[in-house]
């Protein structure tokens, strides 16, 4: 045994070697047991810290996305009820039931992840119930003609619904956030704690041997500092700052790939929440105010392009769901390439919704946007059809009266609003311009793009 070697070695040399021998076999024994205390209380510090990191993310964020997933529901659900008002389209009622679906799968995800005992949750289901439920006899009322009650309603019950409704949610969503601000704090403070216990320990040890103090405070101090630091980057939102945090090989490198994980997940559950259209993958309603509003306040010169494809429900209801659905796919990827290759970098393209996009481009870019846009169209739509109806050149198909009525080849309509010669004020405004010209549009019979030349309403 190489302890008894030296031992042996040590009593053939006299005394002072067996109490040096003696006293660095203790040293040993000492540095050994102080690695074992840091490493013991290392591990119940970092067990401590990955089962409150792994609680926040399979827990707690899910939780957080779903709740602010129900309310961006019920804010777009409150958008398409306006803009109901306004277009009266049955196409927006149909969003509007849509987005009411997605927040009671949300709302019944949400539900089975909690206990039932929950307070408040019932109250949002029955509020938004309710809040559905007075939409619907607006639209009603404005469909029969009855503007004052539908203002009535909207003013007397809607609103005050929609905000009880939105205050429970941001209640919830508040009270989420706290429990999550807790464990990130709590995580903070177990981390501090292991730092000073640690470099105590290592600062101890240090006593019986430099070398390997300085190697511990090196390799376990650094990193509990960077663990405390990566704990406070994660609660400020700083995802990217936490691969900074060294990868050891070892229960302080497994932290730090949790917390890797950890960011790497929060980053990807924020992408998420993008207002991405599912089938088209483009950016939907939220996305295309923000992107007009932010074209509005910066006072530049631009156009927003609604286009529309002429006939798209008697199409879908002649050849079905999936067919329709692969011919929205291929208006986004018409869309996609010809801004791609006649646009401006700033360029963008959106989703309403069903058949209608958003284009919102420079003055530049209208007429080759809008030509190439139509050229793609009209050499690509026949592909969709049965041969036999493009060659008789109509489907057959029923209208919205239930009555069956001859339809056209699809062309597709373009209405342009710019900014040009005279001032827009929201969104609210340019939809407005942009329904009227696309009336107009779709009483000629093939594709065309109208630009709005008009100084006043």
């Amino acid at each position: 045994m190489p302890f008894l070697k030296l031992f042996n070695l040590a009593n053939l040399t006299g005394p002072l070697r067996i109490a040096l021998a003696k006293k660095l076999f203790l040293g040993f024994v000492a540095m050994v047991a102080l690695t074992l205390l840091v490493g013991g209380y290392a591990l119940v510090k970092l067990n401590t810290l990955r089962g409150i990191s792994e609680g926040m993310v399979k827990q707690d964020f899910v939780f957080s996305k779903l709740i602010n997933q129900m309310e961006e529901n019920l804010l777009v659900q409150n958008l398409y009820e306006k803009r109901y008002s306004v277009l009266k389209d049955p196409a927006v009622k149909t969003l509007f039931d849509d987005r009411g679906k997605e927040f009671k799968q949300l709302w019944a995800e949400y539900r089975s992840h909690i206990s039932p005992e929950e307070s408040g949750l019932q109250k949002i289901m029955t509020l938004h119930q309710n809040y559905e439920s007075y939409v619907k006899n607006k639209i009603d009322l404005l469909d029969q003609g009855e503007e004052q009650k539908a203002e009535t309603l909207s003013k007397d019950f809607i609103r005050v619904t929609f905000e009880e409704l939105m205050e429970k949610i941001k209640k919830v969503n508040k009270k989420i956030n706290k429990e999550q601000n807790e464990k990130i704090l709590k995580t903070h403070q177990i981390g501090e704690e292991a730092f000073y216990v640690t470099v105590f320990l290592c600062l101890v040890s240090g006593i019986f041997g430099f070398g390997f103090s300085t190697f511990l405070i090196y390799n376990l101090s650094s990193s509990i500092r960077k663990l405390k630091e990566a704990t406070r980057f994660i609660g400020e939102g700083k995802f990217d700052r936490v691969t900074s945090i060294p990868q050891i090989k070892d229960e302080v490198g497994d932290l730090a790939e949790s917390f890797q994980w950890m960011s790497n997940r929060l980053r990807t559950l924020e992408e998420l929440n993008l207002d991405a259209n599912p089938l088209t993958r483009l950016p939907g309603n939220l996305a295309i105010e923000k992107e007009i509003l932010t074209r509005l306040h910066s006072d530049s010169k631009f156009a927003f392009c609604l286009v529309d494809l002429d006939n798209f429900k008697a199409f879908s209801d002649r050849y079905g769901y999936a067919r329709g659905s692969e011919l929205l796919k291929g208006m986004g990827s018409i869309l996609v390439d010809t801004v791609k290759r006649l646009g401006a970098p700033n360029d963008f393209i959106g989703h309403i919704g069903g058949d209608d996009f958003v284009l919102v481009i420079s003055m530049a870019s209208i007429s080759p946007l809008c030509e190439g846009i139509i050229q793609q169209f009209d050499e690509q739509i026949t592909r969709y059809y049965d041969p036999e109806d493009v060659k008789r050149g109509f489907i057959i198909s029923k209208d919205r009266k239930d009555k069956e009525q001859a339809f056209p080849i699809m062309t597709l309509s373009i209405a342009v609003v710019t900014n040009d010669k005279r001032p827009l004020s929201s969104p609210a405004h340019i939809a407005e311009i942009a329904a009227q010209l696309k009336q107009y549009a779709k009483t000629f019979s093939k594709s065309l793009y109208v630009v709005d030349q008009r100084r006043s309403l």
